[in-house]
Order: C-alpha cells, then sequence, then structure tokens
C-alpha cells in the first residue's frame, strides 16, 4: 500500500494499514459460486478497485477420500532414522500412543520390535502383550532373524563419575522401552562414596515387562539414555553448585533460536526465524554478561535439523536449554479477537521451575497477557 498513507477496505471492511504500506484484515471466505476478493484504496482523491479471484475446493471431492486401511501383516523390524546423520547415541526414535499423536515414548535407534499392524502411514509395534506404541512407517525396515531378540538382563550396577551418575543394566539386545527380566537381576552394586542413588528396585509388573524404580538422595538435574556395548545406561546429572551472588557465573547454557525449517511469516513478511534470532542474540549478550557461556544452535539463517538442535546442547553438556519462539495464530483464527501473549513450554519436571521463572520474568518484561506454563 505505498507509503502507508491510503486507506483500505476487502469487500467493504475496513481494513488497517500500518506505515509500511503493510495491511492486515480478517474476512470471511468468499461463497464458492462467485470465489472472489474486492479491494478497495483510496489515497485523497484517487481511487483504485481491485478484484481478486480465487479458487475454493469443493468440499464435496472430499467426501469421496477413502479412510486409511488396518494392515494386519507382521513381521519383525528394525526401528531407525535413514534419514538421520547423527550416531546412535544422539539419536532419539519418537514413538506415539495413537497415528499422530504427541510424544510419550522414546526408544533407542536400532530397536528390533514385532509390527503387528499398519495404519495411515504409521507403524504398530508390540512392546509386550498390553502394551503398542506406533512409529512412522519411514523409520521401519523388515528384518529377518533367526531367533527373536532375548531381552534378559544381568545384574545391574551403579557407577558414579563427576557431575553423574550411572544405573548400568546389562542386557542380551536393545530394549524396546519394556525390558523382559531374567531371574538373576538380583545384585545391584553401588559405589562407596556418596551416592546420588540411594537404591534401585525393580519389579516384575507382566512377564514380558519389568520396572526399574530409581531412588534418589536428592533432586535430579536430568537424566539421559544410552545405549553403551551391550548396555542399557540410565544417566542420573547431579545438580551443579551454584554461587548465590553470580548464580550464572560458569553455567552453560544453550540458546536456540528456532527456525528454520519452517517457522511462521507474519502479515509484513517478517520471518520467524529471522526475529527470533535477533532476540537470541540479545539473550547470549545478557548472559555473558552475568558470566554464563552460551552455546548457540544457530548463529545464522542457516537450517538446523530439529533434532540435531538438542545434540548440540548436549556435546557442550549444557546446564539449561533455552528454545525461543513466535508463535502465530493457527489457520482461520480471528488476530482482531484472539488473545495474544506469552507462555513457557517444558518437557521434563526437573525443568518446570525454570520455566515458571521464565514466563514471570517475561510477562513482567513484556506485559503481554500470561498464557501460562505448559508441560
Amino acid at each position: 500500500m505505498g507509503n502507508g498513507h491510503a486507506t483500505l477496505s476487502v469487500d467493504g471492511q475496513p481494513v488497517r494499514v500500518y506505515p509500511n504500506g503493510a495491511f492486515m484484515g480478517y474476512v470471511v471466505n468468499p461463497p464458492p459460486a462467485d470465489p472472489r476478493y474486492d479491494f478497495t484504496a483510496v489515497l485523497g482523491a484517487d481511487t483504485v478497485r481491485v478484484t481478486h479471484r480465487v479458487r475454493v475446493r469443493d468440499p464435496a471431492a472430499e467426501a469421496g477420500v477413502a479412510p486409511p486401511v488396518f494392515d494386519s501383516t507382521a513381521e519383525w523390524v528394525r526401528v531407525d532414522d535413514p534419514t538421520s546423520t547423527l550416531p546412535d547415541t544422539d539419536q532419539t526414535i519418537v514413538a506415539r500412543p495413537d497415528p499422530g499423536e504427541t510424544y510419550h515414548w522414546f526408544l533407542l535407534p536400532g530397536t528390533v520390535a514385532w509390527r503387528d499392524g499398519r495404519l495411515g502411514g504409521y507403524t504398530r509395534l508390540a512392546q509386550d502383550r498390553e502394551l503398542h506404541v506406533w512409529v512412522p512407517d519411514s523409520l521401519t525396515a523388515p528384518v529377518e532373524l533367526a531367533r527373536p531378540p532375548r531381552r534378559v538382563t544381568g545384574n545391574a550396577a551403579v557407577v558414579s563419575a563427576p557431575g553423574y551418575e550411572d544405573l548400568i543394566i546389562p542386557i542380551g539386545a536393545r530394549p524396546a522401552y519394556f525390558v523382559a527380566e531374567g531371574d538373576r537381576t538380583d545384585i545391584i552394586r553401588y559405589p562407596t562414596d556418596d551416592s546420588l542413588i540411594r537404591r534401585v528396585d525393580w519389579t516384575q509388573v507382566e512377564d514380558d515387562r519389568v520396572r526399574f524404580t530409581v531412588h534418589l538422595d536428592g533432586r535430579p538435574y536430568g537424566y539421559l539414555v544410552l545405549w553403551e556395548h551391550g548396555r542399557f545406561v540410565l544417566r542420573v546429572r547431579r545438580p551443579p553448585a551454584v554461587d548465590r551472588a553470580h548464580p550464572l557465573r560458569g553455567r552453560v547454557i544453550a540458546v536456540d533460536p528456532g527456525h528454520p525449517p519452517a517457522g511462521a511469516t507474519g502479515p509484513t513478511g517478517l520471518y520467524e526465524g529471522d526475529a527470533v534470532l535477533a532476540v537470541a542474540e540479545r539473550l547470549r549478550a545478557l548472559l555473558r554478561a552475568r558470566g554464563a557461556t552460551v552455546v548457540m544452535t544457530r548463529t545464522d539463517s542457516l537450517p538446523v535439523a530439529l533434532e540435531e538442535r538438542p545434540v548440540i546442547a548436549r556435546r557442550a553438556n549444557a546446564d539449561a536449554y533455552v528454545s525461543v519462539h513466535l508463535n502465530a495464530f493457527p489457520d482461520g483464527t480471528n488476530p482482531f479477537t484472539a488473545v495474544e501473549g506469552s507462555a513457557t513450554y517444558f518437557y521434563y519436571d526437573q525443568s518446570a521451575p525454570l520455566a515458571r521463572a521464565v514466563q514471570r520474568g517475561v510477562v513482567g518484561a513484556m506485559g503481554l497477557p500470561d498464557q501460562g506454563v505448559v508441560f
């Protein structure tokens, strides 16, 4: 809209024009019989009218789409991501309770599991008699086995190291999340020094499922699951020593400017990936001024794959990982009536205190409505 001084209406509805000439409005979809938008711009004595015709898909054509068919063909498959360039210890295979649902379980790359069904581009994997999970078909490949994998454990042990403790469970094959237990898992060796892991119990939940319960002497700072040389390793991280006068001094903070790839683009053409990079650079400066070491997942506009970003933080042994996003409203939402605001998301329980602190700070600094802390 040129210099931004013109007035504009779409289908007779006034639309706000911004100083840079951009405009934004919310209008209803045109009728299928005459799908078009009529624009009228006025600047002084000059008036310009433009009709923009659009194509509207016939809803009746969608009614004939057949629902996906469940394929009950059963076979052994190996779960892995053939497109990933990350080593196994850095990969995470996400499994879901139903096709397309949210994250719920995580599988080790290279896990062999029994596929007993497929539906809509997803594979159903039997973890035991009662539990099934779903992964994309693209992450599975049939495998021929002379005999099924034996997931029988040996004696578990707890091993201490600076900054963390490992619960090490020797096992015959990569576990498909729940591990079938043998009769000899009756000894767990503990380190002789001050241990974060106080006690480990195991319970045979089903014939083909076992539960390990790890009792701790204090709040952990996070955990990591590894597969190392035939051993399932649960690494429990110790909380770092914090100088209360300078709490960020010596801490390693991973700052993740969200996107690209993907990301939202606003009505003025401002791309989310560019905007959050500027925010992340400012955050980096603030953290460095307080003594923190900052690791950025990206420092330019080149894309970084989603699965590679947490790996950057893990390899830097980061104390915290903060990802910056500027979410857009979903399609079909009226931006003039929808409630804008700030929200902070977290996934693991130990991240909740940091998420609450971040949310308080963001709301206090920006003054936008408080959309809360979201799990």
